[in-house]
């Protein structure tokens, strides 16, 4: 799978509402979005996850337990708009990480599609 090809269809932005926050969304066909986001937890870590969801009437709908919900890095450091958006765009560059995750949501919601296909076919999503 090659990442690079879908890096044109990532979009990132930072703000700052208690506390920074960096998000990045992919849309995936069949209403559903891969939201990746970084942010400091309750306990204070610095945490980054990535969700699948449903836009519903332009609403985001998760179904816990059903849809995918997986956390893909995560440290203990003071959360600043650097330290997040130095983890976030980590891991958006990890390939190991993100095919792990594009595989799983290959998997999980679109299983009729072939792996060396997947990318294909988000491309010609974001081209329509």
């Amino acid at each position: 799978m090659n990442l690079n090809e879908l890096k044109p269809f990532f979009k990132t932005f930072t703000h700052k509402s208690d506390s920074w926050k960096s998000e990045t969304t992919l849309a995936l066909g069949d209403s559903r979005r891969l939201k990746i986001s970084t942010f400091k937890t309750f306990s204070g870590t610095l945490c980054t996850i990535a969700t699948v969801c449903k836009v519903e009437r332009g609403f985001e709908t998760f179904v816990m337990y059903e849809d995918l919900n997986a956390r893909l890095a995560e440290q203990k450091v003071r959360v600043t708009q650097k330290a997040v958006e130095t983890q976030h765009q980590g891991t958006l560059n990890n390939e190991e990480v993100i095919s792990r995750l594009l595989n799983g949501v290959r998997g999980k919601y679109f299983p009729n599609i072939a792996p060396d296909k997947f990318v294909e076919y988000i491309q010609e999503i974001h081209n329509a």
